[in-house]
């Protein structure tokens, strides 16, 4: 394909991309003149922000213009899940995504990819008041990524992409009903540049921008069902758009560090503030995550022995949004209002180690350990006593995970995977009328993993 004509082309995707995401949100306007803006929440320790997807694709000698690199990966577990709040679940839990990938020439890649989960285990999922107890969920990606190598040190790399969740939190629910389900499409780009690459490795600078969409069609405010006139409707949807930038080195002594910075914000479409009286104002709310992410692997014999991996991340969540508690009475005197209610610190650090077994130079067992852990505080939410009182201080949340798992090998594409992982929640918040703040949960999964 001519030069000229893959710029063309991708230009194409890009005024496409951005069309969808303006046509998109043009109902909601503009974060500048407060007619309403959509962004998304955060559920986002768990599922952070959605992503453009990334493959690194192995080079191909094969020449010509145009060739399919079809890419499948698949796991499918049985699982066992008991925590000491609610009733023991039996289930199975399916991962999996493909990628029929297509090669143009040596700079021109389009990288369509479907990517999906299925689970039905005993889990929480952090909603931004607290962890949400579920035992069935579902998600679902796809996307369409352009990989171009515009120079032999920069790569552009323009996304499309869409994703859907699907909760069932009673017996009583069908897939689609969820109060917490959700819908997302956007679109984005991601630009590399190779600053540094000599045969003691190499440096990379990164940078991303990404816009999107995400709306939950179930979940209506409380003052909407009341009235057919309510200020606010659809709460909880808004617009995203996500900065990074940072750096990736790598050496030929199997050793990569990428460090990047993350500034998500969050324009609400409908949500208001609440003031100090509890009455909305015009103002709608807006949120914006800084995190600062650290990514590190050392593997000083490749494909055997042992192998280290780290990841941590700083965030700094900030927002205008209040939080009016009446404390259910008609009486004044003892409502509590707090300010900035969702700003919180938050660290994660996530140490792993592995050890591959070989006999004859061939892998025949991967044993690998490791350990979680999350600490966020509130900066203005006080805890609250198992009675709903309020206690002194501010609210501090910790994680703590510990996980075991055992690989053995079956062939080169399908491997027999068992895991084991115990958390332990623990908070100040002890008032748990609808979430769960502190728990012990105990999970095991076995089951067959399929990679081509």
């Amino acid at each position: 394909m001519p030069k000229s004509k893959k710029i063309a082309f991708l230009l194409a995707i890009c005024i496409f991309a951005f069309t969808l995401q303006a046509y998109s949100s043009a109902e909601s306007g503009l974060p500048g003149n407060n007619s309403g803006y959509i962004q998304k929440s955060d559920a986002e320790e768990n599922k952070s922000a959605r992503k453009p997807i990334d493959i690194t694709l192995p080079k191909i000698s094969i020449h010509g213009p145009k060739e399919h690199i079809p890419f499948v990966d698949l796991t499918a577990y049985g699982t066992y899940s008991h925590a000491d709040k609610g009733k023991d679940v039996w289930g199975a839990s399916i991962f999996g995504s493909m990628s029929p990938a297509m090669k143009y020439d040596d700079n021109l890649y389009i990288i369509p990819l479907y990517s999906g989960s299925y689970q039905r285990e005993k889990f929480f999922v952090v909603e931004e008041e607290g962890p949400l107890s579920t035992t069935e969920i579902q998600h679902h990606d796809l996307s369409v990524t352009a990989k171009y190598l515009v120079t032999e040190k920069a790569t552009l790399s323009p996304t499309i992409f869409g994703g859907w969740d699907l909760n069932v939190e009673t017996k009583d629910e069908d897939w689609g009903d969820g109060l917490y389900d959700y819908k997302e499409f956007g679109s984005g780009c991601d630009f590399d540049y190779l600053v540094y690459d000599a045969p003691k490795g190499r440096i990379q600078l990164v940078s991303g921008a990404k816009w999107y969409i995400r709306q939950y069609p179930n979940y209506h405010s409380l003052i909407s069902l009341a009235t057919t006139t309510a200020p606010e409707t659809d709460e909880k949807n808004y617009d995203g758009i996500e900065l990074s930038s940072g750096w990736k080195y790598t050496n030929l002594k199997n050793t990569s560090l990428d460090l990047k910075y993350i500034l998500l914000m969050k324009y609400f479409t409908d949500k208001k503030i609440l003031d100090e009286d509890g009455i909305l104002e015009g103002r709608r709310r807006q949120e914006y995550r800084n995190s600062v992410r650290l990514t590190a692997l050392y593997s000083p014999a490749p494909n055997k022995g042992f192998q280290y991996n780290y990841s941590s991340e700083f965030i700094c969540n900030m927002g205008n949004q209040n939080f009016y508690d009446s404390r259910g009475t008609a009486v004044l005197s003892d409502d509590i209002f707090t300010p900035h209610y969702y700003d919180y610190l938050g660290f994660d650090a996530r140490p792993e180690i592995s050890y591959i077994f070989v006999r004859k130079d061939k892998p025949i067992a991967i044993l690998t350990g490791g350990y979680n852990f999350l600490m966020r505080h509130y900066t203005e939410r006080k805890p609250q006593d198992s009675d709903g009182n309020y206690k002194s201080g501010k609210q501090l949340d910790f994680e703590h995970i510990f996980k075991a798992s055992l690989e053995i090998p079956v062939t080169k594409h399908v491997s027999w995977v068992t895991r084991y992982d115990y958390t332990l929640e623990s908070s100040n918040m002890d008032y748990e009328q609808f979430y769960t703040y502190n728990y012990k949960l105990h999970r095991v999964m076995s089951g067959v993993s399929i990679s081509y």
